[in-house]
This record gives C-alpha cells, sequence and structure tokens, in this order.
C-alpha cells in the first residue's frame, strides 16, 4: 500500500470519528410548571455560543459531543434552570420545567433614529397665551395676534 493510499484512509477514520463524535445531540421539551410549552425559550450550553430556542410546541434539539454539560435554560417570566447532562454514544432526551418568576433587566439601551439639536435662535420669541386674545374680539384668529407681541 502506497504512502497516499494510507493517508487518505487515516484522514477518512479521522473524518467519521469527527462526525460521531459531535453526532450526539440533547432534545426534550420546555415547559411551564402546568405543563404548557413555552415558545422561544433558550436552551444554552454554559460557556459556548451553542445555543437553540424551542420552537412552538415547546421542542428543542441541541447538538453536542460526548462529554457532561451544563445546560442552561431561559425564558422570558421564567426562573433560569441549570442542569448537568452527560452525553454519551448516543442522543439524550431531556425536559425542562420552567417554574414562574420575573426577569429584570440589567441595561436598558433605547436607540432612535433621527437627530434633533436644540439651537439658538437668531429671531426673537414672544409667548402669548390663550387668555390674553381671548377677550379680544376680532373677525380672525391672525388679527388677535396683532400687536400682542414687541
Amino acid at each position: 500500500m502506497s504512502k497516499f493510499y494510507r493517508t487518505s484512509i487515516l484522514t477518512t477514520f479521522i473524518a467519521m470519528f469527527s462526525i460521531v463524535s459531535w453526532g450526539q445531540s440533547i432534545s426534550g421539551v420546555v415547559t411551564d410548571e402546568d405543563n404548557r410549552p413555552i415558545p422561544g425559550a433558550f436552551v444554552l450550553v454554559k460557556g459556548t455560543s451553542n445555543g437553540t430556542a424551542s420552537n412552538q410546541i415547546g421542542n428543542y434539539s441541541l447538538t453536542t459531543g460526548a462529554g457532561t454539560f451544563e445546560i442552561e435554560v431561559k425564558a422570558l417570566n421564567f426562573e433560569t434552570l441549570t442542569k448537568s447532562i452527560t452525553v454519551g454514544n448516543a442522543d439524550v432526551k431531556q425536559n425542562f420545567k420552567l417554574n414562574s418568576g420575573t426577569l429584570t433587566l440589567d441595561n436598558v439601551e433605547i436607540i432612535g433614529y433621527g437627530v434633533e439639536r436644540n439651537r439658538p435662535s437668531t429671531g426673537s420669541i414672544a409667548k402669548i397665551s390663550g387668555k390674553d386674545i381671548s377677550a379680544i374680539r376680532t373677525p380672525s384668529f391672525e388679527a388677535a395676534l396683532q400687536g400682542q407681541a414687541a
């Protein structure tokens, strides 16, 4: 057997091993204490960016490798739940039941589009109250304002 073929076989074996070792998943349903599904709950492998959100009926599926993982589940208006899950050579089914709670926001950032600047005025500004012009009998609003501001 030539060196090229041995290298190809070794590369293929390593690729197959990688696919098998990362082919496991954790899946299940996220529900509340009344067993109602929670759509949009975030299911994350703690300390990584590996995560997913539950669908409309609370189902989720998270691809992992073999090992022990801290899984964190968060949902709006529910308490955060963390469980340690060990994944072996087969897929793991793990359901999460979240308790009602309140979610507090640490920071709120409001971004507005458009800019309004307060610039110094180059003309004069006068304030005329409604009481001042309501007592004057004139044929038009403009006539009532006439002569009221300096």
